[in-house]
Order: structure tokens, then C-alpha cells, then sequence
């Protein structure tokens, strides 16, 4: 599904789309994932919607955040429904992160994906706190997240010093 979803952004988008990345739970084989998968997706100016958002639009996907203060990210959905009506394979939900050339963000979500592909005993970490910040009940996403964040952090902090990443990445 990931795939698809990637080629029809690419499809769509064309010379737009600098770089797509599945990146995620859903990406990270053996890691327990609610069923949404999250791509990011690079695009030279986010703050220039004109010129890439009414072409995913278009396709079904849905702008629910715009945060310009942090790396210029919006956030874009893609339902069920829509997908289906793009012959899209089913899946629940897609996020569709979208970000500039320069996010420290979209360095960190493929270092963090790589290393948890890689690293059974911070996969087998993360996948515990994820199981239970689920049990634990949460009104919002933010509540849910919020409970994985030390272990999140303490991951990304390994996996970036691994790779060799300098501290302005972080």
C-alpha cells in the first residue's frame, strides 16, 4: 500500500515531489502499528501550497495542519473513501507529512525507521511503550504520543549518534 501511495504522490506531483518516504510503525517490519501509514514527503517550498497541494487535492488527500513555524510542515489525510476512489489498494488512513529540503525532520524519521530495521532491542522497546500508551486511555493523539516520547528520545538519540549526525539535527 505504501508503494502505491508513494507512486501516485510521484505520479501526481511530478518534478514537485523531490523525495517520498515511508516512514512510520507501518514501515518498520514486526513493529506493532495502528493502521494508518505515514509518508513523508519533500517538496522545495511548503510555504508554496499553489504549487503542489490543489494537485494533492485533487487525489483525495485532505490539508488538516499547517505548522510553517516547524520546518514549514503540513499535515495532509487520505481516507479510505478516497483512496478507493483513486484505485488505491484499501487502507484506512494515510498521513502525508510534507516538509522543505532542510527539515532536521526528515532526516530523523529515515534515521529512526532504519535503526529500528535494524535494531531488534530498540524495536522490541518502542513496540512495549506503544503498547502501552495504547492502554492507557488518551482523548487526543498528542495524549497517546506524549507517552512515548522519553523512549522516542532516548532511540533517536542512539540511532542519530550512530549515523553521525551533529547535535543541530536533533
Amino acid at each position: 500500500m505504501a508503494e502505491a501511495v508513494r507512486d501516485h504522490v510521484v505520479e501526481t506531483l511530478g518534478v514537485r515531489a523531490l523525495r517520498v518516504e515511508h516512514v512510520g510503525s507501518t514501515a518498520v517490519p514486526g513493529l506493532p502499528a495502528k493502521p494508518i501509514l505515514d509518508l513523508d514527503l519533500t517538496v522545495a517550498d511548503p510555504s508554496d501550497e499553489r504549487g503542489w497541494l490543489p494537485r494533492l487535492e485533487a487525489i483525495g488527500f485532505t490539508l488538516t495542519v499547517r505548522e510553517p513555524w516547524w520546518h514549514g510542515h503540513r499535515l495532509l489525510r487520505l481516507d479510505a473513501t478516497a483512496a478507493a476512489s483513486q484505485a488505491l489498494p484499501a487502507h484506512p488512513t494515510v498521513f502525508l507529512h510534507v516538509f522543505g529540503p532542510d527539515s532536521p525532520e526528515l532526516i530523523k524519521h529515515v534515521v529512526f525507521r532504519n535503526w529500528l530495521r535494524l535494531n531488534s532491542a530498540d524495536r522490541d522497546r518502542y513496540a512495549v511503550a506503544k503498547r502501552q500508551a495504547a492502554e492507557q486511555p488518551a482523548s487526543t493523539m498528542t495524549e497517546y504520543n506524549a507517552r512515548k516520547t522519553s523512549v522516542i528520545r532516548e532511540i533517536y538519540q542512539r540511532a542519530l549518534d550512530a549515523a553521525g549526525f551533529p547535535s543541530s539535527v536533533r
